[in-house]
């Protein structure tokens, strides 16, 4: 299984390799922002249902975003992942729908997903993370309809 830290590192990876730096302005001030859009055929995820472990879904996703450090250092990041991936148990596919913020270097990630599967499953996580990527939990880990 492959660690949630190793993932999201391979996307800031990405993200610093792959994309265009435009220098804008904000309140006054400078910031550097980096675009993204780039595929990302290796995305994974655990599902939970409440705090039990049901699933892995491994899958491909499209990542589009924005990563902006401000001139007094600050970072932040918005990213949305849409695609598909195929659970590991069961071999239903889903519709994925992850939205990832990066709140500050002390609270990490706040990453809401939407899993929605071909045959009715469907899974709503909400997934904290720290700043180095690890999975602190899940916030929320909802099953509706299963």
């Amino acid at each position: 299984m492959k660690s949630i830290s190793k993932i999201i590192g391979a996307v800031i990876l990405l993200l610093i390799l792959s994309p265009v730096v435009l220098a804008q302005s904000q309140n006054g001030l400078d910031n550097r922002a980096v675009k993204v859009n780039y595929p990302w055929p290796g995305w994974y995820i655990p599902v939970y249902c409440g705090g039990t472990h049901v699933d892995d879904l491994v899958g491909s996703v499209l990542v589009q975003g924005i990563f902006i450090t401000t001139k007094d250092g600050a970072f932040k990041a918005n990213y949305v992942m849409k695609g598909e991936g195929k659970s590991v148990t069961t071999g239903e596919v889903f519709k994925i729908h992850e939205v990832d913020k990066f709140i500050s270097e002390e609270e990490g990630y706040y990453s809401p997903i939407n899993l929605i599967g071909e045959n009715g499953t469907h899974y709503v996580m909400i997934l904290i993370s720290d700043s180095s990527g690890g999975i602190i939990g899940f916030d929320k880990a909802l099953c509706p309809g299963n």
